[in-house]
C-alpha cells in the first residue's frame, strides 16, 4: 500500500506554509493527555504533511518506509507514536525495561537533533529514559549510562556495532521499535557493512519490533534493505507516489555554496551564521 498526500486531499501552495497540514494535534485520538500538553507546551499545534500521513499507521504498529524532505518534520512523525505506544504500557515502563527503542541515524549531528525532540516532547513520560552513542563521546560514560538503563537509544551504526561487541550489559533483544533514519545517507556514506553486522548479531532481535524506515528515496540498496529486515510482509510506503523513486528537495529549501581560500573558512563560516541566524539553515 502506498500512502500519498492525494490521499488526504492536500492542497499544495507556493509558500512556505505548504508544508503543513490543517490538522491540530489536539485533534489525534488515542494520546496520553500528558503527551497532548507536552506537544502544546513546546509549541507544537498543527501537524506536517508527513506527520498526518505517518502517524495513524504508525500508532497502529504498522512497518513502513517514509519518504520526507528536509524541514517536513519527519522525526516527530515517528516520534510521537513510538512515545505514545510505550506510555501504554501496563506496568510502566523504566530503566530497568532496558533498550526498547533503537534509532540508527548516519551521523551525530541527526542524532542530537532526534534525542532533543525526544526529550522535549518525551517530558511527559519521565520514567522513560533516552540517550544517545555516537563517536566522540566518552566510552566510559556511554557504558555507565548503558548500565544504569536506556529505554531509547539514538545512535550511529559504529557506535552502536561497538557497545553490541564490547559492553557486556548492552543488548537489544527486546526491541519493541527500529527506526532506520536517513537509511539512503546510512548506504551512500557506507556503513553498509556496518547496517550488516548489527542486523546479523546474536545481541540484535528485530523479528517482533515494529521497522521504520525514513529516506528521501526508494532506490534499489534501500530496497534490499528492507528485504533483509523484512523476511515476510512489505512495509506501508508513506509519502511515495506510485514509482517515484528520485530524491525531490521541497521548494522553500535553497542550496547555495561559496568558494573561498582555505585560511579564511571559518571568518566565512561565521559571517554566513551571523548573516543567517534568524533563519534555519
Amino acid at each position: 500500500k502506498i500512502i500519498g498526500a492525494k490521499d488526504l486531499d492536500i492542497k499544495e501552495s507556493n509558500n512556505d506554509n505548504n508544508v503543513f497540514s490543517e490538522k491540530l494535534f489536539k485533534d489525534i485520538e488515542g494520546l496520553n493527555p500528558k503527551l497532548q500538553r507536552s506537544l502544546l507546551n513546546n509549541g507544537y499545534e498543527k501537524l506536517t504533511k508527513v506527520q498526518e500521513m505517518s502517524i495513524p499507521s504508525l500508532l497502529s504498529k504498522t512497518d513502513a518506509i517514509v519518504k520526507s524532505e528536509t524541514g517536513s518534520g519527519k522525526t516527530l512523525a515517528y516520534m510521537l507514536p513510538i512515545l505514545a505506544n510505550l506510555m501504554k504500557t501496563e506496568p510502566a515502563i523504566n530503566r530497568k525495561d532496558k533498550t526498547l527503542v533503537l534509532i540508527i541515524c548516519p551521523v551525530r549531528e541527526l542524532c542530537l537533533q532526534i534525542l532533543e525532540i525526544c526529550q522535549k516532547v518525551g517530558n511527559a513520560c519521565v520514567n522513560i529514559v533516552p540517550g544517545a552513542l555516537f563517536g566522540g563521546q566518552d566510552i566510559k560514560s556511554e557504558k555507565e549510562k548503558i548500565r544504569k538503563g536506556l529505554n531509547i537509544i539514538v545512535g550511529t551504526p559504529g557506535r552502536i556495532l561497538y557497545h553490541l561487541d564490547s559492553t557486556e550489559c548492552f543488548t537489544l533483544n527486546n526491541l519493541r521499535h527500529v527506526v532506520f533514519e536517513e537509511c539512503d545517507r546510512i548506504l551512500d556514506m557506507g556503513f553498509k557493512k556496518e547496517l550488516t553486522n548489527i542486523l546479523e548479531h546474536k545481541k540484535f532481535n528485530i523479528e517482533l519490533a515494529q521497522k521504520i524506515f525514513v529516506s528521501a528515496c526508494l532506490n534499489n540498496e534501500i530496497k534490499e534493505l528492507i528485504g533483509s529486515v523484512q523476511r515476510s510482509k512489505q512495509p506501508v510506503q508513506i509519502g511515495f507516489e506510485e514509482n517515484c523513486i528520485n530524491n525531490d528537495f521541497p521548494d522553500h529549501l535553497t542550496h547555495r555554496y561559496l568558494i573561498c581560500e582555505e585560511n579564511k573558512k571559518i571568518s566565512v563560516l561565521f559571517s554566513l551564521l551571523k548573516l543567517l541566524e534568524q533563519k534555519k539553515i
